[in-house]
């Protein structure tokens, strides 16, 4: 039986080779650091620039409904001024008060309808009254805050189903008063719905965006999300508990970043929006999404 040779003994590195080894992974590591930190930077810049975006889509946005709704309340006061005598001298002329609501209606397209209600909240005046069974708005929250005196401004409220064209609208109400000062009804103006769907329309959301409308009681007014064909649930107040916080806390701006995620919260009266933008860096990173949602105090 032939026995092998032994082996040599592994000879010890020399001290210079083993200084090349810890200096190479001396410079992988930093390589490394340099490439985490200059990932980091270019997260933060891109976090900072969809943040701002997001936010002026929002500011925007809110400047828009704002001008729109508060070209619907100078046709509503207009409507006011020119009936006060005559609610002062007793019952307006029917015919007269029509020829105003259908003069308004004609300067102001976007809306539904136009109608008046009396002190009792039952509606009088407007088109389809005429045809439709007696309808009573008493118990609708733009009625009672116009009634009460909440507002020194026009009362906002919805979205809701209007009663007598069943239609989902926002209401703008102001009260009639004579010229004593006391309360004989509301004027209000039903503004459909899809007006607001197309007023989102023309927002830049940029690839995978969604940008959504809420009023009264955040229930949802209009959305819009790019490459999605589903249905708009009008009405729908299902809403996080997030946003629900930050609503009650009555918080105007706040930005959040917590890891990949970006929240910036505004309140823009009299409705609410909420925009959200996804932005994508460099091949590899996952989209972020940055949000920005703004809540209805004045019309609850």
């Amino acid at each position: 039986m032939e026995l092998s040779e032994p082996r040599p003994a592994p000879t010890p590195l020399p001290a210079l080779g083993r200084r090349l080894v810890a200096f190479n992974l001396l410079m992988l590591v930093l390589v490394a650091a340099l490439v985490w930190i200059s990932q980091s930077a270019s997260r933060r810049n891109h976090t900072e620039r969809a943040e701002v975006a997001t936010e002026n889509i929002a500011a925007g946005l809110a400047q828009t409904i704002l001008a729109e709704l508060d070209r619907v309340d100078i046709g509503l006061r207009n409507v006011a001024l020119d009936l006060e005598p005559d609610f002062s001298a007793g019952s307006p002329d029917a015919a007269r008060v029509e020829a105003l609501l259908a003069q308004q209606l004609a300067l102001l397209p976007q809306l539904e309808s136009i109608r008046i209600a009396d002190a009792q909240g039952v509606v009088r005046y407007g088109r389809g009254v005429a045809e439709a069974p007696r309808v009573d708005v008493s118990d609708r929250e733009y009625f009672v805050q116009a009634r009460e005196g909440r507002s020194p401004g026009p009362v906002v409220s919805g979205p809701m189903q209007a009663r007598i064209s069943q239609q989902w609208v926002v209401a703008v109400a102001r009260p009639l008063r004579d010229a004593g000062g006391d309360f004989v009804g509301v004027v209000y103006a039903n503004v459909a719905a899809e007006r607001f769907a197309r007023l989102i329309e023309g927002v830049d959301l940029g690839r995978g965006g969604a940008v959504t409308l809420r009023g009264s009681g955040l229930a949802v007014l209009a959305r819009r999300s790019v490459g999605s064909t589903s249905p708009v649930e009008t009405g729908s107040s299902m809403v996080s508990a997030e946003l629900k916080a930050r609503l009650a806390a009555q918080l105007t701006l706040a930005v959040s970043r917590p890891m990949r995620h970006s929240t910036a919260w505004s309140a823009l009266p009299p409705t609410g929006a909420s925009a959200r933008r996804r932005s994508w860096w460099s091949p590899g990173w996952r989209p972020t999404t940055f949000s920005m949602h703004g809540g209805c105090r004045r019309a609850r």
